[in-house]
């Protein structure tokens, strides 16, 4: 129960940081590093706790990745990002997509199956499971973050957004220095807020310095 952040919980940090000129932006990965569903949904988990050689399948330990060739998979994700949309009144959600491990869908042979039957990749797979929960991030009025290796690696996912996939790294420093000097120029914490929450691209260490300088100019508002 210690473990489990409830509503009031997730409102009382939201508004405490964005007192502070902080945004409070939720991660729910997918569909790798989901062990932890496997307690509650064993059925929906592949490879989970996989020992000893949990590196055939995943980054780290433990192990588990949802299924995404069972339906139930992307309706949890769903149910839990609408849900979610409520609690969190950031624009922006992330569903994750790093570290997937294709192993763990090809060595499982149910899936192996699947990929076999329908003429797909691992990669395809992951790629299709993604764009539905993209989908479901979209359809609660939210925008998609995502790890990069998503979108550089999966270019079924890419092209869903309308762009291939070398693209996206350029995106990721476009609108750098018009950022940083909406951020330079805040006299206010709002006004801080406000630059910070037009920001699509990558932090750096100049923005960083360029945050530092505003809370110097006005003050720290934290106790």
């Amino acid at each position: 129960q210690e473990m489990v952040y409830t509503k009031q919980d997730v409102q009382r940090i939201v508004q405490y940081a964005r007192e502070r000129g902080i945004r409070v932006i939720p991660e729910f990965d997918t569909p790798g590093h989901t062990f932890a569903v496997s307690r509650a949904y064993p059925q929906l988990v592949v490879c989970p706790d996989q020992q000893p050689r949990w590196m055939d399948v995943a980054a780290e330990p433990p192990s588990g990745q949802l299924d995404p060739t069972n339906p139930e998979s992307l309706k949890l994700v769903e149910t839990l990002l609408k849900e979610q949309a409520g609690w969190f009144p950031d624009p922006y959600v992330h569903v994750g997509g790093d570290e997937v491990n294709q192993k763990c869908y090809t060595n499982e042979p149910r899936i192996a199956d699947y990929l076999r039957n329908n003429n797909m990749s691992a990669a395809q797979l992951i790629s299709k499971f993604a764009q539905g929960i993209h989908a479901a991030v979209r359809s609660n009025n939210k925008k998609t973050v995502t790890w990069e290796e998503a979108l550089l690696e999966y270019n079924e996912l890419a092209r869903s957004f309308g762009m291939e996939p070398a693209l996206f790294a350029n995106a990721f420093v476009t609108n750098r220095p018009l950022v940083t000097s909406n951020i330079i120029g805040a006299t206010t914490i709002a006004q801080l807020e406000m630059a910070l929450s037009s920001t699509d691209v990558v932090w750096t260490e100049e923005m960083q310095k360029a945050v530092e300088a505003v809370h110097q100019r006005v003050g720290n508002p934290c106790p």
